[in-house]
């Protein structure tokens, strides 16, 4: 799989992305996957945190509808952005899968970031 880097060197301003075309994606314990839409405030307050698994009929269903409800750009690129955050307990391969289903889904825009605090919290109401 082809990997593309953010070029350093580009001090280029780029437009923020609407809450609403993000997609966060938390990689949990036990091949466990939790999403949501939006910020972590928008998830907490309309208790928006979702859980499934990693089949055809889970998380790529749920990537490949937000990416038809969001839609694409005028090149008919995507613009949904799926952002991956791993839980420290969360196995190598779950972020193998999430890697493959962006490919498998022709996800072109998503990222690999730490998990934050809140983040965590929202995942305790799955006993995880």
């Amino acid at each position: 799989m082809e990997l593309n880097m953010p070029d350093k060197t580009d001090k280029s301003e780029q437009q923020p992305t609407k809450a609403s075309h993000s997609l966060t994606v938390i990689l949990g314990k036990d091949n466990q996957v939790f999403y949501f839409v939006g910020t972590p405030k928008d998830a907490k307050e309309g208790d928006l945190l979702q859980k499934t698994d990693f089949s055809s009929a889970g998380i790529r269903k749920v990537i490949l509808d937000k990416t038809k409800e969001i839609g694409g750009d005028e090149k008919g690129i995507p613009m949904i952005v799926v952002v991956i955050k791993a839980m420290d307990d969360s196995k190598y391969k779950n972020m193998v899968d999430i890697l493959d289903e962006m490919h498998i889904t022709n996800s072109k825009r998503y990222a690999i970031v730490d998990l934050l605090p809140e983040e965590i919290e929202l995942t305790k109401k799955f006993d995880i």
